[in-house]
């Protein structure tokens, strides 16, 4: 390359211009696809006990989410 000067200035040029052309075809995701596995659900029921609160809130709650898919 030291004594074809012509050469390495035209393997410059085509990376400069394969880099631009490149750089335009790059997809770029600002907010990635994703989907939430998990959700959280927070009653509270003062003075009752394990019992009273599994009856009362938990199993309700259980029997109306169980039919949702994942």
């Amino acid at each position: 390359m030291a004594e074809h000067p012509v050469a390495a200035n035209l393997l410059m040029v085509i990376f400069l211009v394969g880099g631009i052309v490149m750089a335009q075809e790059i997809r770029q995701k600002v907010f990635p696809d994703y989907e939430l596995h998990e959700i959280r659900i927070n009653v509270s029921y003062s003075g009752a006990s394990p019992d009273d609160i599994e009856r009362a809130m938990v199993r309700p709650v259980e029997e109306a989410i169980q039919n949702i898919p994942g």
